[in-house]
């Protein structure tokens, strides 16, 4: 696999060739003085180095003990963890869905030592309310949540294919009744490809407590 320290921006795309993600690692904005003397001299941003990675040549893992943001197109069978969190700030959909293709092999494990966090402006990247999430998500400590979900409106509705295992469960919206006052409404729906096979490297049933089970079937828009 491939391995970082630090935090990390990844985006999925593919092309004929097969499915890639962007990379993009260190950098700086530039803040600050490099001196404390009677002048300042500007310490100047530097842009952060961009690793094209062809997901079929990394052994299925990207790993950093930084945090992870995330969006894109995944053509391709990966994990990503981190040992910080994850934000995802796009939507994230496979190149072939299950929902229409029952023999896709696009599948993404998110495993995060912290929150998985769905970043409060991830609806807007492509002009919709709504966000699209693919993957088998992991939040181990401790939730799947959404930024700021309890102010700001409406956005829309949550789509996820996959599953989500968190320690605790995380709000991704309020209501007043059923209506929706603020975040997002849900549309989940399990990717029963999860029960034969994970994505790479996955964690396994048997690191955890089952301590809550719900099956949720919904309708869900592609």
């Amino acid at each position: 696999g491939k391995r970082y320290s630090g935090d990390i921006d990844i985006e999925f795309y593919y092309d004929n060739d097969g499915g890639y993600a962007d990379i993009s690692y260190g950098g700086s904005s530039g803040n600050g003085c490099a001196n404390w003397m009677w002048w300042c001299t500007p310490i100047p941003p530097t842009a952060p180095t961009v690793e094209t990675v062809n997901l079929a040549n990394i052994n299925g893992v990207v790993s950093t003990d930084g945090k992870i943001n995330v969006k894109g197109n995944v053509n391709g069978s990966v994990t990503l963890h981190s040992e910080d969190e994850v934000e995802i700030i796009g939507d994230i959909v496979y190149k072939t869905s299950p929902l229409t293709d029952s023999t896709s092999t696009d599948l993404l494990g998110i495993v995060s030592e912290g929150n998985v966090i769905v970043d409060r402006y991830a609806h807007s990247s492509t002009g919709s309310q709504d966000l699209t999430i693919h993957a088998s998500i992991v939040a181990m400590n401790s939730s799947f949540t959404v930024e700021n979900y309890s102010s700001g409106g409406t956005k829309g509705t949550l789509n996820i294919l996959g599953g989500i295992i968190q320690q605790n469960r995380g709000p991704v919206g309020t209501f007043s009744g059923s209506t929706v006052v603020s975040g997002y409404t849900k549309n989940y729906q399990y990717d029963n490809r999860l029960k034969a096979s994970i994505p790479p490297t996955f964690p396994r049933e048997s690191v955890f407590s089952i301590v809550y089970w719900k099956d949720e079937v919904t309708k869900i828009t592609e």
